[in-house]
């Protein structure tokens, strides 16, 4: 439903197809048990590849956007602070 009919591997529909190339570091945060958890994997492996500088966390037991339970889920709270170290060191 999601890419109404286009094909998964636009590069619209999927960042796994786009090319990056030339990006910032980038914080890729995975929970160890959300539905895209291979496809974070080979976007990291390919954004690497492509010479992108990647800081990839995997948070076991968590699943897909378990940082938005940060208000009552300590992972989430500290994915959020990991959040901020990574904006704070790029920004020196």
């Amino acid at each position: 439903m999601y890419a109404a009919g286009a094909p998964l591997s636009d590069p619209y529909i999927s960042p796994l197809y786009a090319g990056l190339e030339g990006l910032p570091p980038l914080l890729v945060q995975t929970g160890e048990h959300e539905v895209f958890y291979s496809e974070n994997h080979a976007f990291v492996d390919r954004e690497r590849a492509a010479g992108v500088r990647v800081t990839h966390e995997v948070s076991a037991g968590m699943t897909l956007v378990f940082q938005s339970l940060a208000s009552f889920r300590s992972r989430g709270r500290e994915a959020i602070r990991s959040i901020g170290r990574f904006v704070h060191r790029q920004a020196q």
